[in-house]
């Protein structure tokens, strides 16, 4: 059944009653005791940690200005969204915490002309925290994985190496430009670059930074600990999260589903990387790319060249550079030529241009991914 507006907008404003700037404030068990430590689900991480880490570093989605009319609901202008999480210690790396979510929406819209559309739809991604003592609860991230058309001859994934950021996340201090992904139109596949996006399925894909929504993080707690499993009380009755039912946006039957939501739940190979930066198949170095100015100097004039290059990246690999203005505006791009068998990128230069500080970001392939890295900020003077 679809909500009137005004019914839209009354849940809207029922949820912003529940949240702190978008935080859920999610009731404890009952068993919890005020300022005693509460692990429902038995991990070893506090549930009012989990709840605050999951709702912190939860992204800005950007939507394409061509996503139909209803597509992104229930995420309106004047409707929260749903997003739910399933937050613990890293499989990988017991020290680290995983957080796997995943975005619901009432409908995929299909691609050209409503092809492929159905009832329904769940999108994951993943962030990967490090212990760091100089954020808030002690927590940073350190690298996403987002996850498009999993399962089909599509499937595309990214990973994009954070560090160990504090304010990656809508909450955290992130801008809209820092701590993004993309939602491809219509098909709501995730992306960590608009460029990557833009070549999915073929080229069909297709992201913009044209809008964001909001979302309410739900932690839906583990499967032998459940917190929330049917998804009534967060805008999808008759829907989910752990109990095996296909999932239809709670539009009934008809027109496809979208999988179980606790297989994106439960599945360990959708979980951002734990540790640094891999090595990259068959290079003796790890990967290292860098920018460095002449005479290695913190400073560079504009029109002097600035030296980039690379090591231990994967052969036929190509490096791309980009350079942030404090704005988030990309003020110049510059790619380096490829990797070759000894996995080094040869030296490059690029003119100094516009004076200001710079944030420098990179990426570059390594196999079926996508990689980035941030490195030492750029200053260039008059």
């Amino acid at each position: 059944m679809r909500l009137r507006p005004y019914a839209r907008v009354l849940i809207g404003m029922m949820l912003a009653c529940v949240t702190t700037i978008g935080v859920l404030a999610v009731a404890p068990p009952a068993a919890a005791i005020p300022g005693v430590l509460s692990d429902g689900d038995g991990d070893g991480l506090d549930d009012g940690l989990e709840d605050t880490l999951a709702s912190r570093f939860f992204p800005w989605i950007w939507f394409d200005s061509g996503e139909n009319y209803g597509c992104t609901e229930p995420a309106t202008p004047w409707n929260l969204g749903t997003a739910l999480a399933r937050v613990r210690p890293h499989p990988q790396d017991g020290g680290k915490i995983a957080i796997g979510y995943t975005v619901l929406f009432r409908r995929d819209c299909g691609d050209l002309w409503g092809f492929s559309s159905h009832h329904g739809d769940v999108e994951p991604f993943s962030l990967t925290l490090a212990p760091n003592g100089g954020c808030p609860d002690g927590w940073g991230v350190t690298s996403l994985k987002t996850i498009s058309h999993q399962g089909t001859w599509a499937e595309h994934v990214d990973e994009r190496w954070i560090g160990n950021s504090c304010s990656f996340g809508r909450l955290a201090g992130g801008s809209r430009y820092d701590a993004r992904i993309y939602s491809a139109e219509n098909k709501h596949g995730l992306y960590a670059w608009d460029s990557t996006c833009d070549a999915g399925v073929g080229g069909l894909d297709n992201c913009s930074e044209s809008y964001t929504r909001e979302y309410t993080v739900f932690n839906v707690g583990e499967d032998h600990a459940r917190r929330i499993d049917e998804l009534g009380g967060v805008q999808f009755p008759g829907e989910y999260a752990w109990t095996p039912v296909l999932f239809r946006g709670s539009l009934g039957g008809g027109s496809g589903d979208a999988g179980y939501v606790r297989d994106k739940l439960l599945g360990d190979h959708l979980l951002a990387p734990a540790g640094t930066r891999s090595l990259s198949a068959g290079c003796a170095d790890r990967t290292k790319v860098w920018h460095e100015n002449p005479g290695r100097a913190a400073t560079v004039r504009a029109g002097s060249p600035i030296t980039l290059s690379a090591v231990g990246v994967a052969p036929g690999s190509t490096v791309t550079y980009r350079f942030v203005s404090p704005t988030g505006a990309v003020v110049a791009t510059h790619e380096t030529k490829a990797a070759g068998p000894t996995c080094a990128v040869p030296s490059s230069a690029l003119t100094a241009f516009a004076p200001g500080s710079y944030r420098v970001e990179v990426s570059y392939t390594e196999g079926p991914l996508r990689r980035e890295a941030v490195l030492a900020d750029l200053v260039i003077t008059a």
